[in-house]
């Protein structure tokens, strides 16, 4: 039986430009999951990925008036931090309850697969955190 892992009561996911990845992660963590998740950048984009949007209406989840918005910490006091990208781990300096998944960059790649992919990592990551029905 799978040992299932305690899930953080409220989640903030954080990558560089908060266009993709923390994105999609914030919206398939409340389903998965069920508890709050946001997400934030720390250089922010001007706006979310249109492949992220399209990803996310193709599982049932509305990206449409997400926008990204930089990471701050001293918002995210009792907030476990979810860092997904290498950059951003690097980038924060708090000492925050956190956690680093190491994910590529699906806009690097530009293609609906590559986006895809980031995705199914995504659930395969937070099926640990899932409560076991």
């Amino acid at each position: 039986m799978l040992n299932v892992a305690a899930a953080p009561r409220e989640v903030t996911f954080v990558c560089t430009h908060n266009s993709a990845r923390s994105q999609l992660a914030a919206a398939l963590w409340r389903k998965i999951v069920g508890t709050p998740a946001d997400s934030a950048g720390t250089q922010p984009a001007a706006v979310v990925h249109p492949l992220a949007i399209s990803i996310a209406k193709r599982h049932h989840m509305d990206l449409s008036t997400a926008r990204p918005t930089q990471y701050t910490a001293n918002k995210r006091r009792g907030v476990t931090v979810i860092t997904v990208c290498d950059q951003s781990h690097d980038d924060l300096t708090d000492s925050l309850s956190r956690l680093h998944w190491s994910l590529p960059d699906p806009v690097d790649a530009g293609t609906s697969a590559a986006f895809e992919d980031i995705y199914q990592q995504l659930i395969n990551r937070m099926t640990l955190f899932k409560e076991e029905s």
